[in-house]
């Protein structure tokens, strides 16, 4: 069944814990952001936050969406999915960006790469931050 009907990039799609809906980035309001849509396709995709956002997933406990910014803002931010919190920045560097977020299985580590030596390299932090 296909999802998604609207924008030119529907990607990078995980599915929220209970398995009723699935978190996407779409450019379908003119810059790639994180979108909800229920599985069933019931009821229209709803924007998770304002936020421009690429290369996200859920965490295992569904509680937050972690996600890369785009072009010129290449960090990785958090947002709660209950929608109750502004987005909190988990890996930012000044001189490098960090991609390829991923979650330790018990949720309580996060690993990402980045290029802030000049060279790609990866790096652990707990998380939440």
């Amino acid at each position: 069944m296909q999802l998604t009907f609207t924008g030119n990039v529907n990607s990078r799609a995980t599915w929220s814990r209970d398995g009723r809906q699935v978190l996407f980035v779409s450019d379908r309001s003119g810059v790639n952001q994180v979108w909800r849509q229920v599985a069933d396709g019931s009821t229209p995709a709803e924007l998770v936050g304002d936020e421009r956002a690429n290369e996200g997933f859920l965490t295992p406990d569904g509680a937050w969406f972690v996600y890369r910014g785009v072009a010129g803002d290449r960090h990785i931010y958090a947002r709660r999915t209950d929608g109750d919190s502004d987005p909190v920045v988990v890996a930012q560097s000044a001189l490098g960006e960090e991609l390829a977020p991923t979650l330790s299985p018990d949720g309580a580590w996060i690993a990402y790469e980045s290029n802030e030596t000049g060279r790609d390299e990866i790096y652990i932090r707990p998380f939440p931050t």
